[in-house]
Order: structure tokens, then C-alpha cells, then sequence
């Protein structure tokens, strides 16, 4: 295993850094450590994202209706 970063990510934690509010903020706006770019998210404009747990066909599909254009 690789010592060193084990060592930094011990004496991190015990640090608490980064803080939750840093992770949360960061977690979709890091790079792709593969593809080397941004994954584009819905969450940034013009994408609105909207979840479905309606079970009704008529109500999703009144939802649909209703989206602004």
C-alpha cells in the first residue's frame, strides 16, 4: 500500500479536513480522475431535474405538461 498517502489521510481525518461542507460542495464539481473532464451534472442550468415517485401515468404526465419551456 502506499504509505505516504495513508499517513496524509490519517493525519487528515484526525484533522477533520476537509470539512463536510467542503466534500458536499466539491463532490460534483471535481474532475473525472480517468476521462480528465467535468461530468456534466443536472443540478447546473439549463437542466431541471425532477424525480418521478408519482406511481400515477395521468399525474407524471400532467407533471410533464407543466414543466416550463
Amino acid at each position: 500500500y502506499n504509505y505516504g498517502a495513508t499517513k496524509l489521510a490519517l493525519t487528515r481525518a484526525l484533522a477533520k479536513y476537509p470539512s463536510l461542507d467542503k466534500i458536499f460542495y466539491d463532490k460534483d464539481r471535481a474532475r473525472h480522475p480517468i476521462m480528465g473532464f467535468r461530468v456534466p451534472r443536472l443540478w447546473r442550468p439549463p437542466y431541471l431535474q425532477i424525480a418521478f415517485d408519482n406511481p400515477s401515468l395521468e399525474r407524471t404526465k400532467d407533471i410533464v405538461n407543466n414543466l416550463p419551456a
